[in-house]
């Protein structure tokens, strides 16, 4: 059997200078996706994706530590923003250009050290999201973002669901690494009784928060409400269900 050649989306991808950037993930789908195709970009920038014709969303994903944002065509920030690309029978030519930010890395781990795997980081307002990322198999993130001050939202794992997200605000004038505590799920107001080798038993109050995070934000919460759920699930709408950063890529 021979199958037809469909028509490409390809141009390069180049960085403000106008240098191209290698081996950058180039992303398409649909608004409403059909099943994302990704093409990473040579050594001279270029880039070609084969798919049908149809309306599609484009999106980059930089390689880990290169230092440049995850975004949109024409730096849309999300999915919902995202400018839509149509393509018919014949080929397209999109060119993409790069902005560098800083870098915001780190891990996020329960109070035993256990690592968060695949918990949400989200970085902007109370309102909007503006740069996402997730944990890898270590725990560890690194989302690149446009300098400035963000309010973040750390959600858990949806499974196995013990932990409790928080918030915290971030000065990202600058490059910042931190490492993120979650607290366990516990129902306010009861106690548990705490042994100790060389000591009696004694009866402690549940629900206290030892969250620790070496950049000494100004304000935390390890309270997940209704409008912080809501975020949460907003944050995935927007984002397709996937995040613009290469380590939810590979």
């Amino acid at each position: 059997m021979t199958l037809p050649n469909g028509p490409q989306i390809r141009g390069r991808v180049r960085n403000e200078s106008g240098e191209p950037v290698p081996d950058v993930y180039v992303c398409v789908d649909t608004a409403f996706t059909t099943g994302r195709i990704c093409r990473p970009s040579g050594f001279d920038g270029s880039y070609a994706v084969t798919t049908r014709p149809n309306t599609y969303i484009i999106n980059v994903v930089p390689p880990a530590g290169s230092g440049y944002i995850a975004e949109y065509l024409d730096r849309k920030r999300n999915w919902v923003e995202a400018d839509e690309v149509r393509l018919g029978t014949g080929d397209i030519e999109v060119d993409l250009v790069l902005r560098r930010g800083v870098i915001v890395k780190g891990t996020i781990k329960d109070k035993r050290g256990v690592p968060a795997v695949s918990a949400t980081i989200n970085f902007g307002d109370p309102r909007e999201v503006e740069h996402a990322g997730a944990t890898d198999g270590t725990g560890a993130f690194e989302v690149v973002v446009v300098p400035g001050k963000y309010h973040v939202d750390v959600f858990p794992p949806r499974f196995p669901g013990n932990l409790v997200g928080r918030e915290m605000e971030i000065d990202a004038s600058g490059a910042v690494e931190i490492d993120i505590v979650l607290e366990d799920v516990v129902p306010a107001g009861t106690t548990y009784r705490a042994y100790s080798v060389d000591g009696p038993s004694r009866e402690t109050p549940a629900g206290r928060t030892t969250s620790r995070v070496t950049t000494s934000p100004s304000s935390a919460s390890s309270t997940v409400t209704g409008e912080r759920s809501r975020r949460q699930s907003s944050t995935w709408r927007m984002f397709g269900g996937r995040f613009a950063n290469s380590s939810a890529l590979r």
